[in-house]
């Protein structure tokens, strides 16, 4: 083969790779303009939810987020603490803040307040000893929950209460 057709193949083959390359970086454009649109913008906008039902639709995509780890969320739950106050504003949630100072944060107290929360339908949030709390004591720590649940669940959050204090009576003896 002479070397002059060697180096139009040589040419061919090069432009055959740049479109190539300028086709897949135009996909990858594509995928991330979609990706930014449907999951970064909505996470920085400060648009805020208007009704109480977008309030509740947006708490109940981050439960159902939570709940389900392992399914897919094309859209991440936007403004999930600012729905949460507003559901506790309107009287449709009630919000407890609530330190325990005779219960540990232990293995134990932290795994019954988990599935107790997991299974009563009318508790939308629990969380303990936040990460916030600006002064921690020295020793064994208390145990410090909050809870977002629906009014007619307070009987269960004072149960809750009851059976954590007397899990510390337990562990006393």
């Amino acid at each position: 083969m002479p070397q002059e057709e060697w180096d139009v193949m040589s040419n061919d083959t090069k432009g055959m790779r740049t479109l190539a390359i300028a086709a897949i970086a135009f996909l990858v454009g594509i995928v991330v303009c979609a990706v930014f649109d449907r999951v970064v913008l909505p996470m920085m906008t400060t648009t805020q939810p208007r009704s109480i039902a977008d309030h509740w639709r947006v708490v109940e995509r981050y439960r159902a987020l939570t709940r389900n780890p392992g399914s897919i969320v094309i859209t991440p739950p936007a403004h999930h603490a600012l729905s949460l106050a507003a559901l506790v504003e309107a009287g449709e949630l009630v919000h407890l803040d609530l330190v325990l100072p005779s219960v540990p944060k232990n293995r134990e107290s932290n795994r019954l307040w988990m599935q107790w929360a997991q299974k009563h339908e009318d508790v939308f949030e629990a969380t303990g000893n936040p990460p916030y709390a600006d002064y921690k004591p020295s020793g064994e720590q208390p145990l410090h929950l909050r809870l977002w649940f629906r009014p007619r669940a307070s009987s269960d959050v004072q149960r809750l209460i009851q059976d954590l204090e007397d899990l510390e009576t337990k562990s006393a003896h």
